[in-house]
């Protein structure tokens, strides 16, 4: 996709879906960075934060929104965004707007025996981002 498609696709988005959006973009910049930079007893704080004034209310709009703000920016980032950047990115744009999350990290044998691992964020008994990967993981951290 050329850029000029990339900028005509966000101009064509709606105020809201373009701020999420470049948010997400955002986030999953920083995520990558503490991932490269931080080793994981340092990222366990980050990822176990939880927001400052948590709503009790469910929001299915609000985990849909993220959804697509997280898996768009990931398509368009120049950089190879897979599941624990985008669970990342998701928890940090819950938690901004005072939504409590937990991060999944799980294994999984795969056929020829190799384990394969995958990242997951969970709202509200509902699978965020990484959906697609969680079936058959057994979780082996939450944060």
């Amino acid at each position: 996709m050329s850029l000029s498609t990339k900028i005509a696709a966000l101009r064509a988005m709606s105020r809201n879906e373009r701020r999420m959006t470049v948010e997400a973009a955002v986030f999953l910049a920083i995520a990558r960075l503490l991932i490269v930079l931080a080793p994981m007893r340092r990222l366990r704080p980050i990822l176990a934060l939880e927001p400052k004034d948590p709503r009790a209310a469910s929001d299915a709009s609000l985990r849909e929104d993220v959804h697509r703000a997280v898996a768009r920016a990931a398509r368009h980032v120049p950089w190879n965004a897979v599941c624990l950047p985008q669970a990342m990115a998701a928890k940090f744009m819950l938690a901004r707007r005072g939504r409590a999350s937990t991060l999944h990290l799980g294994a999984a044998r795969s056929p020829t025996g190799d384990i394969e691992a995958h990242a997951w964020l969970v709202c509200d008994d509902a699978i965020v981002v990484g959906e697609a990967g969680a079936q058959g993981m057994t979780a082996v951290a939450r944060f």
